[in-house]
């Protein structure tokens, strides 16, 4: 069981490449679906009340269901594709923050501007990464940008939801309580 857990961190990691240029989603698409069809094979071998079957069952389907979903992150170059990446790119965003404006929680500054926060980290680290973003919001109509907003705007009320109802419960609660008296 162990050792399938490790092939599929293995093909997932990228070691196979010689650099990193040559992982693409394609190749990473072809390696992961060679493997998980070489575990359905063995997974046919064992009978359903096999303790092994048992423990691969789960496995294979999670890793069949999460497939679109582990490999979209090789589409773009650059992109963190661990979490231990994806950790040091959000640190770094932090930093970054805290040394512009000198406080130590950056909470408010991501309930303000959500995910547009590491959207304009990452324009500001590519080459010509603010000529590019210009000149792709030329080709923008007003109809996508009037979507695009209401969509950052929905996804930073959700946000501010969430950060209410952890941090102010009661008073969230009771605020809601009041607006579902009002519209009775």
């Amino acid at each position: 069981m162990r050792e399938w857990v490790l092939q599929a961190e293995h093909i997932l990691d990228g070691r196979w490449a010689a650099s990193p240029e040559e992982i693409t989603q394609a190749q990473m698409a072809e390696r992961f679906d060679a493997w998980l069809s070489v575990l359905q094979k063995e997974m046919e071998t064992f009978s359903p009340t096999d303790q092994l079957f048992q423990g691969l069952d789960p496995l294979h389907r999670t890793l069949s269901h999460l497939r679109p979903h582990l490999l979209c992150c090789y589409d773009v170059l650059g992109l963190p594709r661990t979490n231990n990446d994806l950790e040091r790119c959000i640190r770094a965003i932090k930093t970054r923050y805290r040394r512009i404006c000198g406080r130590k929680n950056w909470n408010t500054y991501v309930l303000r501007y959500g995910s547009a926060v590491a959207y304009s980290e990452w324009w500001h680290t590519q080459p010509q990464g603010i000529q590019s973003l210009e000149l792709r919001l030329q080709h923008m109509t007003r109809g996508l940008w009037r979507e695009v907003r209401q969509r950052a705007r929905t996804q930073h009320h959700e946000q501010l939801d969430r950060f209410r109802f952890q941090r102010h419960r009661q008073k969230f609660l009771a605020e809601l309580e009041a607006q579902w008296l009002a519209a009775c």
